[in-house]
């Protein structure tokens, strides 16, 4: 129930940061699944009044959050740098509840801020995915050698 509460809360930072609201009709989505890899969300029509945040993050001038379309089977992040400085934020997958095999970078571009809400392109709901942020590029070490990250859970 707090986590739900997390997500919610960052999704309506994001939503409130920039002024944008989810669609209250929903227009016909124009990929479903696997065809909707790589595609900007915004030309798409994933992000309906369906769609709905999963899971989130916020640190000190980072926000992020990992959201789910139900219309395309499809996720992708949103993110915003409110503070000076840079980022990378990457999204990474991996096969299905783990699978076989290591994450491999979905999505990855170094952003200065401030920025505004900004999304990654969408990926397919059949493979999970995790939305991080941090110094360097590349999946963040365990051990934290890397510097601040942070990371929404695999789903």
């Amino acid at each position: 129930m707090i986590r739900r509460a997390v997500v919610a809360a960052v999704a309506g930072v994001l939503l409130a940061a920039t002024g944008l609201a989810t669609p209250a009709t929903a227009a016909t989505p124009t990929c479903s699944g696997a065809s909707c890899d790589g595609q900007v969300v915004t030309t798409t029509n994933c992000k309906d009044s369906r769609a709905y945040a999963i899971d989130g993050i916020t640190v000190t001038g980072m926000a992020l959050a990992l959201w789910y379309s139900p219309s395309c089977h499809a996720m992708w992040g949103d993110y915003q740098l409110t503070g000076s400085g840079t980022a990378w934020i990457s999204m990474f997958g991996i096969a299905p509840y783990g699978g076989s095999g290591e994450a491999r970078t979905l999505y990855s571009v170094n952003v200065s801020g401030p920025t505004t809400d900004i999304s990654t392109t969408l990926f397919n709901s059949t493979q999970s995915i995790e939305l991080c942020w941090n110094q360097q590029p590349g999946l963040p070490p365990a051990d934290g050698s890397a510097g601040p990250y942070g990371c929404t859970r695999w789903r």
